[in-house]
């Protein structure tokens, strides 16, 4: 669902989650946020939706106090401001953890962003395993940006602040700044050098297609 060719030139890194889903675009208008919850917290929920619409909804309702008319999407698990999306979002459930991460496109550049996911004709496909097609494609959608919608928007750390706001309401609990312990940094040294570096993790392996049709997904 990207041009690699244009991505090379621009010097933009190419990198699959494990959550899955469609294609994400990132550079420094865009606020990323992941929440990563033990299951045995009574606010934390334990099904896909209901991880959605608290945690999504919940930043909706923070935006919507700073100024930004911000809706929650229940069928698409995102936020959109007159109908355009400017979120998008992906969560895992699984043994206890309950995890939501997304975007959110403040001032992102909606140029690069459509021409970085314009495939060309001809591109050849990758695989997440020989053989094995195993994503799901990004569904088209129209995408804006906060700085776009807004007269005198916020800035990025009232945004920030908002969300913290909220998550403190939800959970109770104060959030603060941390570090990394001796064992988180050890665990995730070994994902990156075993997993995230490695391009069978993030291209996936190569299958040449004749007649690859271009995604208009933007987000």
């Amino acid at each position: 669902e990207t041009d690699i060719d244009f991505c090379r030139h621009e010097h933009i890194s190419i990198a699959r989650r494990f959550t899955g889903g469609g294609t994400v675009y990132h550079d420094e208008g865009n606020l990323n946020f992941a929440l990563c919850m033990d299951q045995s917290q009574r606010y934390v929920p334990r099904t896909l939706p209901e991880l959605y619409w608290t945690f999504i909804g919940g930043i909706a309702r923070a935006l919507q106090q700073i100024g930004v008319p911000a809706c929650f999407d229940a069928n698409r698990s995102c936020l959109r401001i007159r109908g355009k999306k400017i979120t998008g979002t992906a969560g895992w459930i699984k043994r206890g953890v309950s995890f939501v991460h997304g975007t959110l496109l403040i001032s992102a550049d909606l140029e690069q962003l459509a021409r970085a996911l314009d495939v060309p004709p001809g591109q050849p496909a990758y695989y997440r395993e020989p053989n094995v097609w195993r994503c799901l494609e990004s569904r088209r959608d129209i995408v804006t940006t906060i700085v776009r919608e807004v007269p005198n928007p916020p800035t990025i750390e009232e945004l920030k602040n908002a969300i913290v706001r909220f998550i403190e309401r939800i959970s109770g609990q104060t959030v603060e700044r941390g570090e990394l312990s001796a064992d988180e940094r050890t665990v995730a040294e070994a994902l990156y050098r075993d997993r995230y570096s490695r391009p069978e993790w993030n291209l996936g392996y190569r299958h040449q297609v004749s007649n690859l049709t271009a995604t208009e997904s933007l987000q």
